[in-house]
């Protein structure tokens, strides 16, 4: 069985994802990201149930910032005890185009050569069409990475990204259109072949809005890709619970795993072909544990 596994191994490079300083900055942009909402628009009443299947039926799972993330007693997945009253208390800051170009530039090209292939191999497995005849959306695009990825492989691409600035800043990189309103404001009559949401729907407070309009943008047999940080990981679960890079409850308002993102989806109308879980969230582990090192070197 273990070598089965190997087989299909990727290795991942811990050093260029997670450089040094990483879990430092990662721990201000978390803390700044709460400031900013304290100091602003603060936030709305607390959630007595699960936004997405209502159930009132919950677990005390992690407390960051004084805040609660429950976990739902019926679907499974996490979600936070109140939400902001504005995100863009959030996503627009002054400083977020140069968090994402130091987070995502600096090692772009081990990134596409790690991700971008592997993803685009995986939308190929299922996409009846060729990528020069198929239209590709990436809903929080970014610095358009993984677009520069699939322009090199053929996809007439779109960019999605709510920061203005970076969508600015990824259209005039690639010659692109980045389009920057929620995809569920978007009043165009678009259509797309594949539609991509990495890392996004566990930043949003209406994800069974995000993922019906997803599915109203597809072509028919077109296909959609959600990557999310799982809540079920050796990572999140049983070694750094609230230190963890996805439990931020400013910033990712949900976080998923199978039972509850399945029933997500398919409430939606979409047929899930594929589900598959990673484990790259051991370079957290890894980079926090490399902090710890350090502070013992200190000490």
């Amino acid at each position: 069985m273990l070598s089965e596994i190997l087989k299909d191994f990727i290795p991942l490079d811990a050093d260029k994802m997670r450089y040094p300083g990483f879990v430092e900055s990662n721990r201000k942009q978390i803390q700044a990201g709460f400031d900013n909402v304290k100091k602003r628009g603060g936030w709305r009443d607390p959630n007595e149930k699960c936004p997405l299947c209502n159930c009132i039926e919950r677990e005390i799972l992690f407390c960051r910032f004084g805040i609660n993330y429950f976990q739902c007693g019926d679907c499974g997945c996490a979600y936070v005890e109140k939400f902001p009253v504005d995100t863009s208390d959030i996503y627009s800051d002054e400083n977020d185009l140069k968090m994402a170009k130091d987070a995502y530039l600096k090692n772009v090209d081990y990134r596409k050569q790690r991700f971008g292939l592997e993803r685009l191999e995986l939308i190929g497995r299922y996409l009846d069409k060729l990528p020069a005849d198929s239209d590709l959306l990436d809903v929080g695009c970014g610095t358009g990475w993984f677009l520069e990825s699939a322009i090199e492989s053929g996809y007439n691409v779109t960019g999605l990204e709510f920061g203005k600035e970076l969508a600015r800043f990824t259209a005039n990189r690639l010659n692109i259109r980045v389009l920057t309103d929620p995809l569920t404001e978007i009043k165009e009559d678009l259509s797309f072949d594949v539609i991509t949401m990495f890392d996004v729907i566990e930043h949003v407070l209406n994800p069974k809005e995000v993922i019906n309009r997803m599915h109203q943008f597809l072509n028919p047999g077109g296909i959609g890709v959600l990557f999310t940080p799982n809540l079920d990981s050796f990572a999140i679960q049983y070694y750094l619970k609230e230190y963890s890079s996805a439990v931020i409850p400013v910033h990712h308002p949900f976080i998923f795993q199978k039972h509850s993102l399945q029933k997500l989806v398919e409430s939606a109308g979409f047929e899930v072909v594929h589900f598959s879980t990673k484990g790259s969230d051991i370079i957290d582990a890894y980079a926090h544990n490399q902090v710890l090192l350090k502070q013992q070197e200190v000490a």
